[in-house]
């Protein structure tokens, strides 16, 4: 099976902060509900507010784990059927 990376999502205590400093890059941000996506060219980039992505990943909020929180998840599409746009809504598995 080969091995790669398609999506990296990073908590942050301030979104729009983090938005803008990636922007500031050259980076072109999509806001989707309480996160932002970034298309890092085969990949993409997320920033999600710390507290959302605690609550996501059933973590208890304010104390830290979601610093330390991580999910890997394969892509259940066929390579075929792929697309390297960015989904209009985040994608929950």
């Amino acid at each position: 099976m080969e091995q790669r990376v398609s999506l990296v999502t990073l908590g942050v205590d301030d979104l729009a902060r983090a938005k803008a400093f990636y922007e500031r890059l050259g980076w072109r941000g999509q806001e989707l509900s309480e996160t932002v996506f970034f298309q890092t060219g085969g990949s993409a980039f997320v920033l999600w507010g710390r507290e959302a992505l605690a609550r996501d990943c059933g973590l208890p909020v304010g104390t830290g784990s979601a610093a330390s929180a991580s999910r890997t998840t394969p892509d259940p599409r066929p390579r075929s059927t792929r697309s390297s746009r960015l989904p209009r809504r985040p994608v929950r598995w």
